[in-house]
């Protein structure tokens, strides 16, 4: 079974620690530090159980990834996705990659403010991987040894401004403003056998109570173990670095109808797509000030769980 610890904010000081929930109760087990020193004292067997802890409050609960990070994200790689992105999964050929601000880590509850420049705001629920190890030379991973690589599992939110991201035509940008990427409540520490109820992993994100997104890991075409092996053939990544796997379909934004896409095709590229952002305007499904988003990660038999994000989309200030 995993081992799950929480990130906590130190009340009346500056600060957090760190507790493990073990057989039911919260254990303070060490005393500030990073995702890495964590990881590192769990390897080392060096962490201290220490006192019953009573369960923090929602707004107590920080990001269990601290910062510095690198945040590296795959593109449209489940095949529900791809398939509302008007592709066909089968014939997707390559691994997309990018990168997001670790800037953008936030906590998984309280507010998520939406920028003044950010007009359709979309939700995607991710899940994932934390880094383990060093890896600064290219590695062959496979399932088999994929747990000498990885630390484990965390619950994230790839939000996503599209009104900046589809004319820019670029990731970066539109994924990378403060807060846009919620990450836990919980951090996941995995034993070998932890990692063969991957693809059982369901993926599940709520709007104002209505179910928009609702898949299993399965449905990813590019999986955890073919992705480190090709980032480690171009980076180094080191312990409490994250990679977002991607999201399932239930997003916010859909490819339009083909006769539409066909019609776009002999506009000019600029006018095309300000049609198509001024049709997105309308939908109701783009998150808005005052829309509650709670999303959950876990294996129907409850094996494993990454516990739920709860948070409100709250206008710029």
């Amino acid at each position: 079974m995993p081992r799950y610890f929480l990130r906590i904010e130190e009340a009346g000081a500056p600060g957090h620690f760190w507790a493990e929930r073990v057989n039911g109760e919260l254990r303070r087990v060490s005393d500030g530090g990073s995702t890495a020193d964590l990881i590192e004292a769990v390897q080392n067997n060096s962490l201290q159980s220490g006192d019953v802890i009573a369960e923090p409050e929602p707004s107590a609960i920080l990001s269990p990834i601290t910062t510095p990070t690198q945040l590296i994200c795959q593109f449209a790689n489940y095949a529900s996705h791809l398939r509302e992105g008007g592709r066909d999964p089968a014939k997707v050929s390559r691994n997309v990659i990018f990168a997001k601000a670790a800037s953008s880590i936030g906590p998984p509850n309280g507010a998520v403010i939406r920028p003044k420049a950010v007009t359709l705001l979309d939700y995607e629920i991710e899940i994932g991987l934390v880094i383990g190890r060093s890896i600064t030379e290219a590695v062959e991973v496979d399932a088999g040894n994929q747990s000498d690589f990885l630390a484990g599992l965390v619950l994230t939110n790839d939000l996503s401004a599209r009104n900046v991201q589809i004319p820019e035509q670029q990731a970066f940008k539109g994924k990378s403003y403060r807060g846009f990427t919620p990450c836990g409540p919980l951090l996941a520490l995995f034993q070998p056998e932890d990692w063969v109820g991957l693809d059982d992993l369901q993926l599940r994100t709520w709007v104002n109570g209505e179910l928009r997104q609702d898949e299993v890991a399965a449905d990813m075409v590019f999986k955890p173990a073919e992705t480190l092996s090709e980032l480690s053939g171009v980076m180094d990544l080191h312990p409490g670095d994250l990679i977002l796997t991607g999201t399932p379909g239930g997003t916010a934004l859909k490819a339009p109808n083909k006769i539409i896409m066909t019609i776009g095709k002999f506009l000019p590229e600029k006018r095309a797509i300000g049609a198509f952002l001024s049709k997105q305007q309308g939908k109701r499904e783009y998150l808005r000030p005052g829309d509650r988003v709670r999303c959950a990660i876990s294996t129907a038999n409850g094996a494993i769980n990454l516990g739920e994000q709860n948070f409100t989309i709250a206008d710029h200030l």
